[in-house]
């Protein structure tokens, strides 16, 4: 029911394809409808005729509809909350050329500040995979980053108190974290001094990252749950990715892309192809 520019934009932009005489049919079978999430009575109304329901919010927005009974044949598909990491060989951040160190932290920029880290799909954890050379490449990377944030990234004041506090918040649940700042309060980086599952629990965004190294891949795996979806890599086989989270057997991890391709939404997501679960097969024989 809450009122966001992007809602404008988008039912503009399907209005201009709506008003396309190929689509008239489309448009015809058409409704889209807002109205206030505390309204069951009419979700009620329309899970009882829908023959599929998909489910997009937090993990509480889920439950709350699934306990609302559908028709017994409708499908479910629930999009509930979900993280994402970033995976990083240092080695191959020290032979980057400028240009190309450029380009790889406007690709990590794109995948993270351009949502405030509030996508699912966006990393808040950064796990280096070897600690030869590390400071220096960290050093290398965080600060070519830093460059492009203060040229490219505004925050608010009110985000720079609840960046802030979500900061002091985490210092004080866990004291083995330390807190490496930037020079100004458009990055912060939270060393962790090894992969653990309560990390994926913790609440930051708007450029808050926790960083850490594990030099094995399936132990990085093995401390993640079915929550995790993406992982973003820079300098690693993909191929070896998935090995790691087959040979950890995590339930988690439903992308592994390149850095830049956080965001990049398709018809599989979330592991589900949504084109073939929203549609009924009639079978011939």
């Amino acid at each position: 029911s809450d009122k966001f520019t992007q809602i404008d934009v988008l039912l503009e932009a399907v209005q201009q394809l709506f008003e396309k005489s190929e689509y008239a049919h489309i448009f015809q079978r058409t409704l889209f409808v807002q109205y206030d999430s505390e309204n069951t009575k009419l979700t009620e109304s329309f899970s009882q005729v829908s023959q599929a329901r998909v489910i997009w919010g937090g993990d509480e927005t889920v439950r709350k509809v699934k306990q609302i009974q559908s028709h017994p044949r409708s499908v479910d598909i629930a999009f509930a909350n979900r993280h994402s990491i970033s995976l990083i060989n240092p080695f191959e951040i020290l032979d980057l050329a400028n240009a190309e160190l450029t380009s790889l932290v406007e690709r990590f920029y794109q995948d993270t500040f351009v949502m405030n880290q509030r996508a699912c799909s966006s990393p808040k954890i950064v796990v280096w995979t070897e600690s030869e050379y590390l400071a220096e490449a960290q050093t290398k990377f965080w600060s070519a980053l830093e460059q492009h944030i203060d040229s490219q990234f505004n925050q608010s004041e009110s985000e720079t108190v609840a960046k802030y506090t979500q900061l002091l918040k985490i210092l004080a649940l866990y004291p083995e974290l330390s807190c490496n700042r930037s020079s100004g309060q458009k990055l912060y980086r939270i060393t962790a001094p090894s992969i653990h599952s309560a990390l994926f629990n913790l609440k930051h965004d708007n450029g808050t990252f926790i960083e850490t190294i594990s030099q094995d891949l399936n132990a990085i795996f093995e401390q993640t749950d079915r929550g995790l979806q993406t992982v973003t890599y820079f300098g690693i086989d993909p191929q070896e990715i998935l090995a790691a989270v087959a040979n950890s057997h995590c339930l988690g991890v439903d992308r592994i892309v390149p850095f830049g391709q956080a965001l990049e939404f398709d018809v599989v997501w979330d592991g589900v192809n949504l084109i073939n679960a929203l549609s009924r097969i009639i079978t011939i024989n």
